[in-house]
């Protein structure tokens, strides 16, 4: 009988199941609340990124294109912040 995988299905490619978030040696995230917590916050922009897919109701995240997010909007919030300032 064969086992489950803990991964991806490999017609995913560079996805990985949503752990990687925060699991492993120095993870993004903290934490699994936080990690889901970002992705809530983040998830418009993710999308449009196509950094995140859901297949057979899992999250899956492409983790560089995550973090290309991350960064573009992180820079884009300094930027307004000490625009103002």
């Amino acid at each position: 009988m064969p086992t489950k995988s803990n991964g991806a299905p490999a017609f995913l490619g560079a996805f990985q199941p949503l752990r990687v978030l925060w699991e492993g040696r120095d993870p993004p995230f903290p934490s699994e609340q936080s990690a889901r917590w970002a992705l809530r916050q983040l998830r418009e922009p993710l999308v449009v990124a196509g950094a995140i897919a859901v297949h057979r109701g899992r999250t899956f995240v492409d983790v560089p294109k995550v973090a290309e997010v991350t960064v573009r909007l992180a820079v884009e919030k300094a930027r307004k912040r000490y625009a103002e300032s």
